[in-house]
């Protein structure tokens, strides 16, 4: 657990990767994504932007996020600005028009690796080919470093 003082403001930069499941058939091959997050600290609540290898150059603008520790554990809420996916054929497809849905990261810190690791999952609601509303889990696992952190 990294210790920070009640009532002070900090500025973090987190550093780390994330993996999901590329397909159902290569379930156990993941991909990796190197991300960065920027937040601002205060009594164990947190704010921030996050960006990735993968969505930056997609987005004009960093996904927000928010969340929580409570002692070694940490939990944040990452929404992007608007939906982005990968088609049947891998490629990455947007629609300005919908939002993404929310993806929710849980984890602890790990003395050891002086690291955060955790899951994340995402829940994505959707009509089948009669209309039915079905939904969709994506899950996948994420680790990170807190590589820079001053007092504001």
């Amino acid at each position: 657990m990294i210790n920070r003082q009640k009532d002070t403001i900090y500025i973090e930069r987190w550093e780390g990767v994330f993996f999901y499941p590329v397909d159902d058939e290569n379930y156990d091959i993941p991909k990796r994504v190197n991300f960065h997050i920027n937040v601002e600290i205060k009594n164990d609540i947190f704010i921030g932007t996050h960006s990735d290898e993968e969505s930056a150059p997609i987005f004009e603008e960093d996904a927000k996020l928010k969340g929580y520790f409570e002692d070694n554990f940490l939990s944040f809420i990452l929404k992007y600005p608007y939906l982005y996916f990968l088609d049947e054929f891998g490629q990455q497809k947007t629609d300005k028009n919908k939002n993404h849905p929310e993806i929710h990261y849980y984890g602890n810190f790990n003395q050891k690796t002086n690291s955060y690791l955790g899951a994340w999952e995402m829940f994505e609601e959707f009509n089948d080919e009669f209309g039915s509303p079905w939904i969709e889990r994506t899950e996948g696992t994420w680790e990170f470093k807190v590589t820079s952190s001053k007092v504001k």
